[in-house]
């Protein structure tokens, strides 16, 4: 028979732990995302790491500006890399060749209002990066569906580095973009993919 200890509080779960912390899992989930990211700026170029670098610096911006206005440590919360993982995430679900404002506004929109008004990490609800994306989809329908064909990086056709400045401060894809609602667009057309590419061509203008 065991007695109870009146000095011991009781505690919430979970009562086992793990040696990881939240660094930790933030560098292994950085880790894991930096093949597909890695990718992403191989065959879109320059501008594709503009968003990335862009929508991150939103995430972290954001979490000091909302830190500081709520009067708490800045810098130990900012080193536990959360919002380095969702701007990533987010610039993973963003059109390659955004304009720069894109990333920037989902950052903050992601951070403020998918987690710092739950009360900051592990008290959101939804994910803050998907949150952000749909309400960038929702507000900015244009720009999120605008989309470019592959061009890999340091190919003849990519841009060069201050090309890729250029496009991402310069309001976004070139006109020789592709745009459309969604790339499965030919498919609803019952496969007839010479009918979708004239449907494509009309809406460009060309």
């Amino acid at each position: 028979m065991t007695s109870w200890t009146p000095n011991r509080s009781p505690v919430a779960a979970p009562h086992v732990h793990g040696r990881a912390n939240v660094p930790q899992v933030m560098r292994t989930v950085l880790l894991a995302l930096l093949p597909a990211t890695a990718t992403g700026v191989w065959l879109f170029g320059w501008p594709a790491l503009n968003t990335v670098l862009l929508a991150i610096a939103g995430c972290v911006a954001a979490e000091a500006a909302a830190l500081a206005i709520g009067r708490r440590p800045v810098g130990h919360t900012l080193a536990d890399g959360s919002a380095v993982v969702t701007g990533l995430i987010l610039a993973l679900c963003l059109p390659p060749w955004a304009p720069w404002w894109l990333p920037l506004l989902g950052g903050a929109f992601a951070i403020v209002v998918g987690k710092q008004v739950f009360g900051g990490l592990g008290q959101n609800v939804l994910n803050p990066a998907m949150l952000a994306r749909v309400a960038l989809l929702v507000s900015f329908p244009l720009e999120m569906t605008a989309w470019v064909a592959p061009q890999p990086l340091f190919s003849a056709a990519a841009p060069g580095l201050v090309d890729g400045l250029a496009i991402t401060f310069g309001g976004g894809p070139l006109p020789d973009a592709v745009s459309s609602a969604t790339a499965l667009a030919p498919l609803k057309l019952g496969g007839d993919f010479a009918a979708g590419e004239a449907l494509l061509a009309l809406a460009l203008g060309t």
